[in-house]
């Protein structure tokens, strides 16, 4: 028998109280937090917004055999605003109201739940849908930034690589390739570069790799510094390949320097959860906060199909 549960206390789908396990739950699936895993991270952000300083150095080069030299090289310093997102979740849940279902299996023994039944799960859930909030906001920024995340950045600064068009398995390889021969000359050898994409089109990626090569494609992420996950890089590059729930049904396709992506976290991780009971409300009360923002650095070095 089909259970819709959530947890707060749908109790809609439930029969009445019949003799159902109550000790094991699963959580629904949700993705989390992709971005923050490549990008550059400013730990304690505390205000609306934060200034990031960026140096770079353009040195002149003179005749190292002569004296008295002039000064022509230069030194550049830039700020990058991080802009912050602060948002709240609230639930109630009263333990009475299962009292006459399966779930009551979980209940103590006591006239007051003071207690959450599988409060590890609820905490547990509840910071997992935080970070699948965050990472679509980094990039679409519906609810956060104005508007203006990753995508709108990157579309107003960077760098064509031609119109997007869903990938498939006969021509993933080839649009990706695209992206790649746009990318400025002055980041084409670092390290950090990565094609973000819908699920949809890295699930085509995937299938086209199959379909046209028998390489060894898959390779764990080392010294590049991406990931610690198992990583899939572009054919013949150090360039990953990465899916993320934020540009899902976006319509883009973006390379980025991933160091150029800087993203405040308040707190220690940019999200908390407090649970705790009122005895006069006589329910157990949760507040979810997440706390991040989100900047880029020289935007017009992102490449994108859009």
């Amino acid at each position: 028998m089909k259970k819709k549960l959530d947890f707060s206390y749908d109790l809609s789908g439930l029969n009445a109280w019949s003799n159902e396990r109550a000790d094991e739950m699963l959580l629904k699936s949700v993705l989390g937090a992709t971005t923050p895993r490549y990008a550059r991270i400013y730990p304690n952000m505390k205000g609306t917004s934060m200034k990031v300083g960026v140096m770079a150095n353009t040195p002149v080069w003179q005749d190292g055999l002569s004296c008295g030299l002039t000064p022509s090289a230069t030194t550049e310093i830039t700020q990058v605003e991080v802009v912050g997102c602060y948002k709240t979740s609230r639930a109630n849940n009263c333990g009475n109201e299962l009292r006459e279902y399966f779930l009551s299996q979980a209940l103590t023994n006591s006239l007051f739940q003071e207690n959450i039944p599988f409060e590890e799960l609820f905490i547990q859930d509840l910071t997992t849908r935080s970070a699948d909030f965050m990472e679509v906001q980094l990039w679409q920024g519906s609810s956060c930034f104005g508007g203006n995340g990753i995508i709108e950045q990157v579309l107003s600064s960077g760098v064509s690589g031609g119109t997007y068009v869903s990938l498939t398995t006969s021509n993933a390889i080839t649009q990706l390739n695209n992206l790649v021969l746009n990318i400025p000359s002055s980041i084409q050898r670092r390290s950090d570069l990565a094609i973000f994409m819908s699920f949809a089109d890295y699930r085509a990626f995937i299938a086209a790799l199959a379909d046209s090569s028998s390489m060894n494609l898959f390779t764990l992420g080392d010294e590049s510094g991406l990931s610690t996950e198992t990583t899939i890089f572009l054919p013949g590059s150090n360039i990953a390949v990465v899916p993320t729930q934020g540009l899902d049904g976006q319509s883009k396709i973006i390379l980025a320097p991933t160091q150029n992506i800087l993203i405040g976290v308040a707190a220690d991780d940019g999200m908390e959860v407090r649970v705790q009971y009122d005895p006069f409300e006589d329910n157990v009360a949760s507040l979810t906060k997440v706390g991040f923002g989100c900047g880029l650095h020289e935007p017009d070095k992102f490449v994108y199909l859009g």
